[in-house]
């Protein structure tokens, strides 16, 4: 079961043995390719996501903060594509942050700087992403808490099939053998962001009563 593209938690990009060897093991089939070389890290991401319940305050917190941070970090990438825009997600998980009376965190250091194939490879995380939601809305929905399931604005955003298909269209036009490497790499680079958004977070949070 796919939730999610990026690695679990300890995962480093360094430290992910890639499953292709771009003089070898590309196939042509980008696609395929990606789903191939990022096989791993869809596993290990698994695990890390379903350890968080969403029908719980801490456990949505959790989510939606480190989501946020990620989405952030990689802002300025996802914005240089041609494809739907990802900003009302990025709108939609501060919606659901104020809703529960949470403060953003305050932006990540840095950013990510990729070229055009790294940033389609960043932007198939978030694609993918939001298929992979359709799973944690349904345990998000099991919530007995009001509050809880009122945050509901990022789990439910109709953006999932829309940036999907507008991608898999756009990797249908490129050649694996040409672009793959750096799509892939791109991808290992948007799954390090996440990693590192949810090991950066601190215990507990902020409301806006604590300002």
């Amino acid at each position: 079961m796919v939730l999610f593209r990026f690695c679990a938690e300890g995962t480093r990009r360094s430290d992910m043995a890639l499953t292709f060897a771009p003089s070898q093991d590309l196939t042509g089939n980008l696609r395929d390719d990606l789903r191939h070389a990022t096989g791993p890290a869809h596993v290990r991401l698994d695990t890390r996501i379903m350890e968080l319940d969403v029908a719980t305050r801490s456990g949505l917190v959790t989510f939606l903060r480190g989501s946020a941070s990620a989405l952030q970090t990689l802002a300025p990438v996802l914005d240089s594509v041609p494809l739907p825009s990802c900003t009302p997600l990025r709108d939609a998980i501060a919606g659901d942050l104020s809703y529960l009376g949470v403060q953003p965190d305050p932006p990540p250091a840095g950013g990510l700087h990729l070229d055009a194939n790294g940033a389609l490879g960043a932007y198939y995380v978030i694609a993918g992403s939001r298929l992979g939601a359709q799973v944690l809305k349904r345990h998000h929905a099991k919530s007995t808490d009001p509050t809880i399931l009122g945050a509901d604005r990022y789990l439910t955003a109709p953006t999932g099939l829309g940036m999907w298909k507008a991608l898999l269209y756009q990797l249908t036009e490129m050649n694996s053998e040409t672009n793959g490497a750096a799509v892939i790499a791109g991808a290992l680079d948007a799954f390090d962001v996440y990693v590192r958004a949810f090991e950066a977070l601190e215990p507990g949070e902020k409301t806006h009563d604590d300002e």
